[in-house]
């Protein structure tokens, strides 16, 4: 089975066709006026001349840009839900609590049209409310990760067999680390440019 557009486009004219009674050929119409085409061929060519035309992608993924997908359907709640779980052991390290996803940008997205997966990589902040009755420990991570999700029935979820992976990350305390370690090598380059100016 092919998961491309036109193929998921004529699943849900099929469907159609069987909830309101009527041939498929008239459903194929009937779903082709209602995404905006003319007609059922009008639909067909536009998919073969210009296969990311908005109307087709909001006709056979439900969104405009498929990088949108990540947003549809209950693809938010799961996400908090996968990320406290996969995120608990970091999590507990810090004094911080209540955390969420913040600032997702999809960077990169891919669609396999014959196992109907796509893949979208993208940066986010996973960060939570500080105690400021505890010792500063972090309250911030910053992931790269890569999203799999699978549109069936009309739906986006994530694929049951690899929902996602963080591919990159490091803390708010990993960057604070970092930024004093450069600072500290920038005084030390600064001393000994002194120094030599002194010697000359």
């Amino acid at each position: 089975m092919s998961y491309d557009s036109i193929s998921l486009i004529k699943q849900q004219a099929k469907a159609l066709g069987k909830a309101e009674g009527i041939p498929l050929s008239s459903a194929q119409e009937l779903f082709a006026h209602r995404e905006k085409f003319s007609s059922f061929h009008d639909l067909t060519t536009v998919a073969s001349r210009n296969p990311n035309d908005p109307r087709l992608m909001r006709a056979a993924f439900g969104v405009d840009d498929l990088k949108d997908a990540i947003w549809e359907d209950d693809l938010p709640s799961e996400l908090d839900d996968l990320l406290e779980t996969h995120m608990s052991e970091a999590t507990g390290g810090t004094n911080a609590t209540n955390f969420q996803l913040q600032d997702l940008q999809i960077t990169q997205v891919e669609y396999d049209e014959n196992l109907g997966l796509l893949t979208l990589l993208g940066s986010f902040t996973y960060a939570g409310d500080q105690d400021p009755d505890r010792m500063y420990h972090g309250a911030a991570f910053f992931l790269q990760a890569k999203f799999f999700l699978i549109r069936r029935f009309d739906r986006w979820s994530f694929d049951e067999d690899h929902e996602f992976e963080i591919i990159a990350g490091e803390s708010d305390v990993d960057r604070d680390r970092e930024d004093q370690l450069d600072s500290e090598y920038q005084d030390y380059l600064d001393s000994l440019s002194s120094q030599a100016k002194a010697n000359d």
